[in-house]
């Protein structure tokens, strides 16, 4: 029996299209993972990309954020010394000879075969030890996000945002001050409703806490550090009104680790808050308290002491310079 395979046009009408997974069929299936590491120069409030880092030694990355501190991402890495650079790419000697590590920045891609590249933010050369061997030098290096620039920042005497300002624009000034920039809303016109000071005296005071503490007051979220390394003030939403981005579900796309651990922090979970208005004038400043003495909750203070609960121990946490609004009392 013969079988005919027919003309080329009848063999090209019947191959099957390439079929393009899903992001969730590529997240969820075999993937190929990579990193990239850009190198950027700083100038300007603005960051320039100079290439990309060779010589990170796999495996070696760490990066973390965490939203209850100043400055919310840190990391570190291993970076070998080599004598020649892939193409396009450079070496940590060319990095050092171009821009110097004190002013190189380093901008980490997270790139998967399917779906977009997704940067991790830029940060900040904090630390670079260095380690030789036979083989030759490995630099060690413990990074901060951009936001460190900031936090090491400080003015020289009594800084104030008066009522006649908008607060996001004295933000931007504060940040502009330290050679950085960021975007803000315009329309945005708001303006405290008591003036707020810092004074050069005392040294816990950084450009980094007077932005942070502008922007509590405005209610928005501290100043966060976004993936394509830019600076966002963000106004503050309850998690119950958030929009839901992603599930984690059961089914055939789940992956599961045999091992894990839960980690408890009592320290930081106060079962009393004072909150201290910000002074204008003679006025002496309104107080509020609130304190936590309900059985139900672990956290309560409680006399005399319940099983389960903190028992007779107050935590204590202060709230300065509060924003209240017209009256005598502090809510």
């Amino acid at each position: 029996m013969t079988v005919g395979i027919g003309t080329l046009a009848e063999l090209v009408d019947t191959v099957l299209p390439v079929r393009t997974p899903t992001v969730q069929e590529v997240l969820a299936g075999e993937r190929v993972t990579s990193w990239r590491w850009e190198v950027l120069a700083h100038s300007g409030g603005t960051d320039r990309l100079l290439g990309y880092l060779d010589g990170v030694v796999p495996e070696s990355a760490d990066l973390e954020w965490s939203s209850y501190v100043a400055v919310k991402g840190k990391g570190s890495l291993q970076i070998e010394d080599l004598a020649v650079a892939l193409d396009g790419y450079m070496t940590m000697a060319e990095v050092i000879a171009s821009v110097g590590l004190l002013q190189a920045r380093l901008r980490p891609v997270l790139v998967i075969q399917g779906v977009p590249e997704y940067p991790q933010s830029v940060f900040l050369f904090n630390t670079a030890p260095e380690d030789w061997s036979s083989t030759g030098r490995t630099y060690s290096v413990s990074l901060r996000d951009r936001a460190s620039v900031l936090e090491q920042d400080a003015f020289e005497a009594t800084f104030t945002i008066d009522t006649a300002t908008p607060a996001l624009s004295a933000i931007a000034s504060v940040i502009a001050s330290a050679g950085e920039s960021i975007a803000v809303d315009g329309s945005d016109a708001r303006l405290l409703a008591n003036p707020m000071s810092w004074s050069a005296d005392d040294e816990s005071i950084s450009k980094l806490s007077i932005v942070n503490e502008t922007l509590d007051a405005l209610g928005y979220m501290s100043l966060r550090v976004d993936p394509r390394g830019d600076f966002r003030a963000i106004p503050y939403v309850a998690p119950a009104s958030r929009p839901i981005v992603f599930e984690l579900v059961d089914g055939e796309s789940a992956i599961y680790l045999s091992d894990w651990s839960v980690d408890r922090d009592f320290s930081e979970i106060p079962n009393k808050v004072i909150s201290i208005e910000a002074a204008s004038g003679d006025a002496e400043a309104l107080t509020g308290v609130w304190t936590n003495t309900d059985p139900s909750s672990p956290f309560a203070y409680t006399s005399p002491p319940v099983p389960g609960t903190r028992g007779e121990q107050w935590v204590v946490r202060r709230n300065r310079n509060v924003q209240t609004p017209a009256g005598d009392e502090a809510a």
